[in-house]
């Protein structure tokens, strides 16, 4: 009986472990605070300060006057609640080769990383600072890239934690510009590194798109330190079990999620819709 009770924790570790291999967005995220979640609807406090004022001071003239710190913690709340439940035949199960659960468990944890991606991608709406293009080719890609780096920079966002996350049509016009050297998949999956930008660049199909053509796809894209937006996860729940209706074996999963921009001047939006290109 121990047995079968330890076997859904490691299921869920193992899902967790597998979701941080999948996770691309959530990746440049702050999920420092993962492990304070009790379920859906559980707050998360990201401590913070104010920020003391620096002031002129004057040998055997100033008088100090100390200011008290005050909290500017913000809540990260736990807002989105996913699960999966799936079966498979004793039937089935008998005659297949093996591995059709552990097959199952791999393509939910897909799923929820897709849905939780598309959620920090959503976060777009939420960036202190947008910037437009709704003709974007090779040859103004970089100015437009750099116009938000600039912007992001302008706000105390440290060159180095920069990151860039950008649908397969920008990354394109970025192949097309000599901004971004290679397509290989792992590399797409942990992040590019342009020398151009100085900044890692990452291709996610979780970005949200409106297709009019193949040319012409309008991605709202992100920009961001890593302390832009805050992000904590748990799966609260796996359990496997027997349906009473049938001769079968079913296990289902419980994941809740929430984020929270932290630091909106250090998210930029980039609205890109882009163009064909008259010469290649």
């Amino acid at each position: 009986m121990g047995v079968q009770n330890f076997i859904p924790v490691l299921w869920s570790k193992k899902i967790l472990k597998e979701l941080d291999k999948q996770h691309m967005l959530v990746k440049n995220c702050t999920t420092e605070y993962s492990g304070e979640i009790t379920g859906l609807g559980s707050k998360v406090k990201v401590n913070s300060i104010n920020t003391p004022t620096i002031g002129d001071y004057v040998p055997n003239s100033t008088s100090i006057t100390p200011e008290e710190l005050k909290d500017e913690s913000r809540m990260l709340e736990i807002t989105q609640a996913k699960y999966f439940a799936f079966y498979l035949d004793a039937v089935d199960e008998k005659q297949s080769t093996g591995g059709l659960l552990e097959e199952g468990l791999r393509k939910a944890v897909i799923g929820l990383k897709d849905a939780a991606e598309q959620f920090i991608a959503g976060k777009y709406t939420e960036a202190g600072n947008t910037v437009t293009e709704a003709e974007l080719t090779s040859g103004n890609t970089f100015s437009t890239l750099m116009t938000a780096k600039t912007l992001l920079m302008a706000n105390n966002g440290g060159e180095n934690d920069i990151v860039l996350e950008v649908s397969p049509y920008v990354w394109q016009k970025m192949i097309l510009a000599d901004i971004v050297y290679t397509d290989t998949g792992n590399t797409i999956r942990s992040g590019m590194f342009s020398p151009v930008l100085g900044m890692k660049v990452f291709v996610s199909n979780n970005l949200t798109v409106a297709i009019t053509s193949v040319d012409v796809v309008q991605t709202q894209c992100l920009m961001r330190t890593k302390d832009a937006i805050g992000y904590a996860e748990q799966i609260m729940k796996t359990e496997k079990y027997m349906p009473e209706s049938s001769f079968s074996e079913a296990i289902k999963g419980l994941h809740v999620y929430g984020a929270k921009v932290l630091k909106p001047k250090e998210l930029v939006h980039l609205d890109l819709k882009t163009k064909a290109e008259s010469t290649i």
